[in-house]
């Protein structure tokens, strides 16, 4: 009698589960070729804009309580100490993001004028990034831009911060490129107003 039910419990048995797929790849290259095509052209905010919103960027007001928001108060409120007695100060924001391949980046263009000197800064983040950009991916974005630039200056601080920077930056006229990584368990999240991917570049005149 019980041989006879096995086939029948058998195929009452529920199927086993299909291995799950493997995780796809974070899509650094991507992210890169839009932090590019959204942040080389900084001869003015308004060409920025124009810039990024060509490349698929998106204006947006971050909320209040956002990582977005938060860095950029904390950024806008250092270039304010640093300039409290010019009257001559002031600043330019515009706030965009897009998603890539399923990820969400967020961007800032931020300028700033102070005693004499205009500086426009693009800085695109993916706050939720788990781990770095590959070095191969970013020396491969780096030679594409710039193939004659020096090699870059590390920051090497595993669990709290890795960074490189290019000084002059990596695309044309612009003062200083920068490309790093915050964990999200980092002690300096908090007070760097970062966490994850954040590619940065800056022109000055």
């Amino acid at each position: 009698m019980l041989a006879a039910l096995l086939p029948i419990l058998a195929a009452a048995a529920p199927a086993a589960a299909p291995p799950a797929a493997p995780a796809a790849p974070y899509p650094g290259a991507a992210l890169l070729a839009s932090f590019r095509d959204g942040c080389s052209d900084l001869s003015s905010i308004e060409a920025a804009e124009a810039a990024a919103q060509k490349a698929g960027w998106e204006l947006f007001e971050p909320a209040k309580d956002t990582q977005l928001a938060q860095l950029l108060g904390f950024g806008m409120g250092t270039a304010k100490s640093l300039s409290d007695d010019d009257s001559t100060f002031k600043t330019q924001v515009r706030t965009l993001h897009k998603t890539i391949e399923g990820h969400q980046a967020e961007m800032m263009l931020t300028g700033v004028t102070s005693y004499g000197t205009h500086s426009l800064g693009c800085r695109v983040v993916d706050f939720a990034a788990p781990a770095p950009l590959d070095d191969a991916v970013i020396a491969d974005f780096a030679k594409t831009a710039a193939p004659d630039a020096p090699k870059p200056q590390p920051i090497n601080a595993p669990g709290v911060l890795i960074a490189l920077f290019w000084e002059p930056g990596l695309f044309p006229g612009h003062h200083k490129t920068q490309i790093g990584f915050v964990p999200q368990d980092s002690e300096m999240k908090a007070a760097l107003h970062l966490s994850g991917i954040n590619l940065m570049t800056q022109l000055r005149n």
